[in-house]
């Protein structure tokens, strides 16, 4: 009885056959199989080991590259931190600095100020000079214009009694907030802590600003005082009781008087006229340089 017998060994598988009993042949590996596999093997592991080889040099590149580029970077910081710190300012620079600007600042800017304040004051005198000729306009129109002929008293002084009828007459045409005719003037005109034509030299209270004269502020907040209710002038004050209160600065010296004609005292007022400048101190300029004319004209 034959018997067949298969017998596996080293990846092959044979087949024998014994006709007297069972034979065992073992065969080893396929000479050519290993020769195949070891080269799948070898070419595998030597393709996989050009991968690796290829992929360390491209690696190896790379971490070149960014090496150089971080010695660049930080040769470039280094440098722009020592631009930097060349640039920078010291604290003693600053303070240096800061005190140059504080001292040049002190010099200009209270003449800034002055200048801008200067500029505020005769923006307003222009236009309560247009305010007060207005209003006298109308009250020629209107037929309200007292005879302000002078009369004279014993001692010869020149007064003009009409002069405070015609005052209250033109606050009419002013929309006035308060007008101050019963003897307190201080509360439409400040006359303790400012000029109202005259020097402090002790001279008589007739020279100063005083409670029975004629006084009213507008709507504006301008302050108008009549310097006696029997004389001229008029004085205007173009911020009311604000600083300083003083003439040929916040102040300002008008009057009634005739177009064709100098004197103080008229009988026929025609027209509103400013006081002449007055460069030296004197009663209505008590500072000095009082440009009563000249700002009207610039």
């Amino acid at each position: 009885m034959q018997t067949m017998i298969e017998i596996q060994g080293g990846g092959a598988t044979r087949k024998t056959g014994s006709c007297c009993g069972l034979q065992k042949r073992h065969s080893g590996p396929d000479p050519e199989s290993i020769n195949v596999d070891n080269r799948l093997r070898l070419g595998g592991r030597s393709d996989e080991s050009r991968q690796i080889t290829q992929s360390s040099s491209r690696h190896s590149e790379l971490d070149s590259e960014s090496i150089n580029a971080n010695k660049n970077r930080l040769h470039f910081d280094s440098k722009s931190d020592e631009k930097s710190r060349k640039a920078a300012f010291t604290m003693a620079e600053v303070l240096i600095t800061l005190g140059i600007i504080g001292i040049v600042a002190a010099m200009t800017l209270p003449s800034l100020i002055g200048k801008y304040q200067e500029k505020q004051w005769k923006v307003a005198y222009k236009k309560a000079y247009s305010g007060m000729s207005q209003a006298f306009l109308r009250m020629q129109a209107n037929d309200e214009v007292s005879d302000m002929t002078p009369t004279y008293t014993e001692d010869g002084l020149a007064i003009t009694p009409s002069i405070g009828e015609n005052f209250k007459t033109m606050s009419k045409y002013f929309n006035t907030v308060k007008t101050c005719f019963d003897r307190n003037a201080s509360e439409c005109w400040e006359c303790a802590d400012g000029q109202a034509g005259y020097i402090y030299n002790g001279g008589p209270d007739w020279l100063g600003c005083g409670n029975m004269s004629y006084a009213f502020i507008d709507y504006s907040g301008v302050a108008w005082y009549l310097y006696s209710n029997n004389e001229w002038p008029v004085l205007v004050d173009v911020n009311g009781f604000n600083r300083p209160n003083q003439l040929g600065k916040d102040r300002f010296v008008m009057r009634f008087a005739s177009n064709n004609s100098d004197l103080k005292y008229v009988e026929n007022p025609d027209i509103i006229q400013p006081w002449d400048d007055v460069i030296t101190k004197s009663r209505w300029c008590p500072s000095g340089n009082c440009l009563y004319r000249t700002w009207l004209l610039e």
